[in-house]
């Protein structure tokens, strides 16, 4: 079984599970932070220094598209978010992203409500800057890659996992966009 899931058009690791066991054990440690998820992500502008954010996100279920509030509405499910600048250029920043609480889309829609649209996200992101990368890179999805897994606190039978880090690389055009905007 599936342990945790991506939004369409994101790319990066999944979890699987062989039996019922122990897809509870890493259900639970995911929804108490045991499991540490980091995705990397390109956005516009320039993100000057790492921050957690917090929010509000509150879901319209027609239109499959969030909000993310300052105060708690009714329906609406408290969203915490941990940045880390791993690159920035001229105009856009790489960040490396710990999603704290996981929700719909939460990652797009709350640093698109701080400024920093991620780049080809066709939702909450810029015409404008997706339509460049889609014709410089033939980039049609968002630039968003759950890259690394860190398992904490887990007990018999999968022990073993702990501090155990998973790793999944870049694909090819994430990479060359990586490449040409931060000169690696």
């Amino acid at each position: 079984s599936i342990c945790n899931r991506l939004d369409r058009n994101t790319s990066g690791i999944i979890i699987g599970t062989k039996d019922y066991p122990s897809l509870k054990m890493i259900n639970d440690s995911i929804k108490i932070g045991n499991v540490h998820r980091y995705y990397k992500t390109l956005v516009k502008g320039i993100v000057k220094k790492d921050m957690v954010i917090e929010g509000y996100l509150t879901k319209d279920e027609e239109l499959n598209k969030v909000e993310v509030l300052e105060e708690k509405e009714e329906d609406s499910k408290k969203i915490v978010t941990s940045i880390k600048v791993l690159n920035t250029s001229s105009l856009y920043s790489l960040l490396e992203i710990e999603l704290i609480t996981g929700r719909t889309h939460q990652i797009r829609a709350h640093l698109s409500s701080i400024g920093y649209p991620i780049i080809g996200d066709v939702k909450y992101g810029y015409k404008k800057e997706n339509k460049y990368f889609k014709e410089k890179y033939g980039l049609d999805s968002q630039f968003l890659h759950g890259y690394r897994i860190i398992f904490t606190g887990l007990e018999e039978p999968l022990e073993y996992l702990n501090s155990q880090e998973f790793y999944s690389n870049l694909g090819e055009k994430f990479s060359r966009i990586e490449k040409d905007l931060f000169k690696i």
